[in-house]
């Protein structure tokens, strides 16, 4: 099961090499998936169930928003 420490990878690599940031973030996607999965199977009710999956969603869109922005400065 996830914990709210390890939701923090749910978020862009500083610095690195482009293929270092995009295996990163690649990485960030599999485990919000991983995440979403987790909160799904596990035996709670479906209102903190829909809170987890709200902050990962949230956290996903916030890092689909910092790749547009990176990728339009860069």
């Amino acid at each position: 099961m996830s914990t709210p420490e390890t939701l923090d990878r749910l978020a862009l690599p500083l610095g690195g090499t482009q293929q270092e940031q995009t295996a990163a973030t690649t990485q960030a996607g599999i485990f919000a998936l991983d995440v979403a999965l987790s909160i799904i199977e596990a035996p709670t009710d479906d209102g903190v169930a829909a809170k987890r999956l709200h902050f990962v969603a949230e956290r996903c869109n916030d890092l689909t928003e910092q790749l547009a922005e990176k990728t339009i400065n860069d």
